[in-house]
């Protein structure tokens, strides 16, 4: 956790986690035009955990856009942009200045999934390319990502927080 009285070391994290996020958007699999399996998922749960909802939704939002100026796919939309800043915000508020737990991780996953994977992805998609609503091959790949999800994220956090607490010892 940053001390919120240095905005600079913030703004240099934030960067961090944003040039992270678009990073392991670069090594995203598409299959098609409407279905991608990335990683960038990992970098703003750290920064939700370590930084908070707010930052972490500017997170989001930065590294969508410059994401997209660096590798476009498609036309632009901000109904994406707008997914980033809800991620942000959600792993903020689930994750930030609580104990990892699976309980924890599982229902974050959950409540990622169900919110952007069965609802907003498929409405957007629809807004840009007259998609249907409901594909079985979104919904594989959901139910599929779910456990490596949790698993990635869960693993993530524990070994920062055991990191953090080293070395808070090592300072003292």
């Amino acid at each position: 956790m940053l001390n919120p009285k240095n905005p600079t070391r913030l703004l240099i994290a934030m960067a961090l986690f944003v040039a992270m996020d678009v990073t392991l958007n670069f090594f995203s699999i598409r299959i098609g035009t409407l279905l991608e399996i990335n990683l960038n998922f990992l970098a703003l749960a750290l920064a939700g955990y370590l930084l908070g909802p707010w930052p972490a939704m500017g997170i989001g939002v930065l590294a969508d856009i410059i994401g997209y100026m660096l590798n476009p796919s498609g036309p632009f939309f901000l109904g994406f942009t707008f997914n980033a800043l809800l991620s942000g915000l959600i792993y903020g508020l689930v994750l930030f200045q609580k104990p990892i737990k699976i309980s924890r991780v599982l229902v974050l996953v959950l409540v990622n999934t169900v919110v952007f994977s069965f609802v907003l992805v498929p409405i957007w998609l629809n807004i840009m390319y007259g998609s249907a609503l409901i594909s079985s091959l979104r919904a594989l790949k959901a139910v599929l990502m779910y456990p490596v999800e949790v698993l990635l994220i869960y693993s993530l956090l524990n070994l920062v927080s055991r990191y953090q607490k080293s070395l808070l010892r090592s300072r003292l």
